[in-house]
This record gives C-alpha cells, structure tokens and sequence, in this order.
C-alpha cells in the first residue's frame, strides 16, 4: 500500500498539471499495484476511496485521449467500485459515481424519474 500512496500523490500531481498522459500511466500503475487487494476480497474503505479517486481521475481525461486500455481499467474500476460499494454499505456514493456515468445529454431533470435513486 505504501507504493500506492506515492502513486496517488503522483496522480494529484498530474491533475494539477493537467496531464492527461501521466493521469492514465498513474492510474494504469495503481490498478496493476492493487489487483491483488482486490483479489484477496479486503473490504476497505480506503481501498474505496482509492478505487473511486482513479475512476473521477480517468472520467477527466478528455474523451479524444481515452485509448482502449484506458477504456478497459475504467470498466475494472467500475467494477470494483460496485463489488466494494456493496461491501461497505455506500448504496449513495455508488448510485452518484454511476449516475455520473450517464452521457451528458440523457442527464435532463425531467429523465431523473427513470432513474431509481
């Protein structure tokens, strides 16, 4: 865990920088650092809260940067955030992370209905 601390202090340097390259090298590190943890089935809230922290990092890369192994991790870490939101009872945080997910254009006031908060 101590690799991904320094990881994740280099991803908040990328976004302070704004480089949308170091983001997605950042990310991709941290995933492969932490596909054991997920493996061992840990439920922990800072795994979550590192989890969740990559996905909002990868979700500001602008849409013409996201290659396919980029496309491919945020799936994982969607993933992830499901399987670890539903162990440690944050049915909120994960009905937000995913009702960020939606395109831009379907996100009307009149559409929320549709949609179970």
């Amino acid at each position: 865990m101590k690799i991904a601390n320094y990881l994740l202090i280099a991803l908040d340097i990328s976004l302070l920088l704004n480089r949308a390259v170091m983001v997605k090298r950042c990310v991709c590190e941290i995933f492969n650092h932490l596909i054991p943890y997920f493996q061992t089935q840990i439920q922990s809230t800072l795994l979550l809260q590192i989890v969740v922290k990559c996905h909002q990092s990868l979700r500001e890369i602008p849409q013409e940067m996201i290659d396919a192994t980029s496309r491919r991790i945020l799936a994982c870490l969607n993933f992830q955030i499901m399987r670890l939101s539903f162990q440690n009872n944050e049915e909120p945080l994960l009905r937000k992370i995913m009702l960020s997910e939606l395109p831009i254009n379907t996100r009307k006031w009149r559409k929320y209905v549709q949609y179970v908060l």
